[in-house]
């Protein structure tokens, strides 16, 4: 599965978030789909979060990789812009084109 970290797991998300700056991306996609009336733009990046000493409750999920999502859509019809960061932590490695490991 993919989880996405949101809110209210603030100790989760803030491990993760202080992760950032210290490491670098080891994997990058960019996507771009025409989503609710307007075009979605979708940037992410993959770190490898293996390093983190996670609270005891999220140890057993073996999270290993982050993945983190800027997303940007526009409406057509209105011309508004939005913006969003999201973070996902999968359980397992998912395959890509040509069986490469992106996560």
């Amino acid at each position: 599965y993919i989880a996405r970290v949101k809110e209210d797991q603030k100790g989760l998300l803030e491990d993760l978030k202080g992760h950032l700056p210290i490491s670098r991306p080891f994997g990058e996609m960019d996507t771009l789909d025409k989503a609710h009336g307007g075009p979605e733009h979708r940037q992410g990046q993959f770190y490898d979060i293996s390093g983190i000493a996670f609270d005891g409750r999220w140890g057993p999920c073996c999270p290993s990789t982050l993945m983190v999502v800027d997303r940007q859509s526009t409406q057509l019809r209105t011309g508004r812009v939005a913006t969003e960061r999201s973070f996902y932590v999968p359980n397992r490695p998912v395959q890509g084109i040509g069986g490469q490991t992106l996560l």
